[in-house]
């Protein structure tokens, strides 16, 4: 392919893709077709920060105080964002895709490939998984763990110890499992003999390890451990739970099988191009990443859950070597380029086709599970002006439960909304009951039956009905829980509910 055709290719190939991935979130977030979970929680954690309420923000929709949930300090980066460029949905969605392009970024200016690399990052179906199911900081993380093992990868690895020590230090602002992975990844350096390495990860592990799990206990109160139950029932059942969790575990081949071939060609060829031993292989960057990603792997299959984001810190270590490993200028100089390069994009685009034709569908003809419509459009605005006009929603004095699709473009600084779900604390009474109708939005957890009872067990139980069109419902309370009959299956700790 000549020169100019290639980059006119690269740059639609980088416009296009990551445009349909924005737009078609946009379009949802428009339509109040996103649901809550996990979006409206980390929603009311910037619009609260960026206004000044808290630093701390308690999060009715998720109802606890934000760094009792996941421990993030990403999160405070959004607040700035969102305190810039404005109090709503489409800011949010775009701080996240900026991420996403940051990836392109690292591999145009430090990539040997472009075009092979950007093909894919398009194609990832981890990525993806994570980009349609906005918002959560460890999808942002994916950029910082691609520069993580750039720099691991590259043969040059002793000279860049600090920037290593960087990542690896700006990770764990993502999320509370990064320094678990900074210890393993310390051992990995300690098999090598690496010191310098090991003793700089293991203190950056240990060091954010003691601050999440010691001393924010201790300043913030009880906290969510959300592998307590897992560390539990592995301790009382050994071996037993740990076989059954890993011969039942959902792992999505999708998003790690396309990475099987091109790394196996890496280990191939440094094998016999460069006449390694396999025990010289040992102290491989996919070695490293085996390693990295082990304490996360190992929490996910115990707990079988692999969804949305969740394989996003497993998968992206291993592109990273792919994209910067000597492979994109070999497959270029093999005799069958061709077949290899088309095997390798094939199963990247076969496993993601069908997000990528979701997305379209959406942006194109409106397909999809939550009405997208102009008449819908029309009456949610009429519904924001009748709260806005007639409650104190919007002035933080009264407080609402609601299904989960309505609450992303209702939601402001310092409303009270509470969402139908298993965790949410049931008040002695609320002042409002919010709900979408059929097909007007996503309510999980509920399902549509559920809906129907709560909506006419509610309506018996409200002193008067405010609003109703064929999308939205208002029931003025007190709506209690006699109506409601919210399921409990994931209580939480007395402790943590507000006084």
């Amino acid at each position: 392919m000549p020169i100019k055709v290639t980059k006119i290719f690269a740059l639609l190939l980088i416009t296009i893709f990551p445009l349909i991935i924005l737009l078609s979130n946009l379009k949802r977030f428009y339509y109040s077709c996103i649901n809550a979970n996990d979006f409206s929680i980390y929603q009311q954690a910037f619009y609260e920060i960026a206004a000044g309420v808290s630093w701390n923000p308690y999060i009715s929709i998720r109802n606890l105080h934000i760094l009792s949930d996941h421990i993030d300090p990403a999160i405070y980066l959004a607040a700035l964002f969102v305190k810039i460029f404005g109090f709503n949905g489409y800011a949010i969605i775009t701080f996240e895709w900026l991420w996403y392009v940051g990836v392109f970024a690292a591999i145009f200016f430090l990539g040997r490939e472009f075009l092979f690399s950007a093909l894919l990052i398009v194609f990832s179906r981890a990525l993806l998984d994570g980009l349609e199911f906005p918002i959560h900081p460890t999808t942002w993380s994916m950029l910082p763990s691609l520069l993580l093992f750039y720099f691991i990868a590259q043969k040059k690895e002793a000279e860049n110890l600090w920037w290593i020590l960087a990542c690896a230090f700006s990770l764990c602002l993502f999320r509370e499992i990064y320094p678990f992975m900074m210890i393993a990844l310390g051992c990995f350096y300690c098999f090598k003999k690496a010191w310098k390495h090991t003793v700089g990860l293991w203190l950056i592990g240990l060091g954010f390890s003691f601050l999440y799990f010691v001393v924010r206990p201790k300043v913030l109160g009880p906290t969510i451990q959300y592998g307590q139950g897992v560390v539990h029932t592995l301790l009382s059942e050994h071996i037993f739970y740990f076989w059954r969790a890993l011969t039942t575990a959902n792992i999505p081949l999708k998003n790690f099988v396309p990475l099987l071939f091109p790394l196996a060609l890496i280990l191939y060829w440094e094998r016999t191009k460069e006449r390694q031993s396999w025990r010289t292989l040992l102290h491989h960057p996919i070695t490293a990443a085996l390693f990295f990603i082990s304490p996360m792997l190992l929490l996910h299959i115990l707990a079988n859950y692999f969804v949305h984001h969740h394989t996003i810190p497993m998968v992206v270590p291993f592109l990273s070597i792919i994209i910067f490993s000597p492979l994109p200028l070999q497959l270029r100089a093999h005799k069958r380029a061709t077949i290899l390069i088309s095997i390798i994009l094939f199963t990247f685009i076969f496993t993601s086709s069908s997000r990528y034709t979701k997305m379209v569908k959406v942006l194109a003809s409106n397909v999809s599970q939550c009405e997208m419509s102009k008449e819908k459009k029309e009456n949610l605005r009429a519904f924001q002006l009748f709260l806005k006009e007639k409650t104190q929603l919007y002035q933080g004095t009264e407080n609402a439960i609601t299904t989960s699709g309505v609450v992303p473009p209702l939601l402001a600084p310092r409303m009270q909304l509470y969402q139908i779900t298993d965790v949410t604390k049931i008040l002695p009474a609320f002042d409002y009951l919010i709900m979408e109708k059929k097909a007007a939005g996503d309510i999980y957890p509920l399902t549509w039956q559920e809906h129907q009872v709560i909506e006419e067990h509610c309506k018996k139980q409200a002193s008067a009905l405010l609003f109703e069109n064929r999308h939205y419902l208002l029931l003025k309370g007190p709506i209690t829980d006699a109506c409601l009959g919210i399921r409990k299956r994931w209580p939480l700790e007395t402790a943590l509910l507000p006084q």
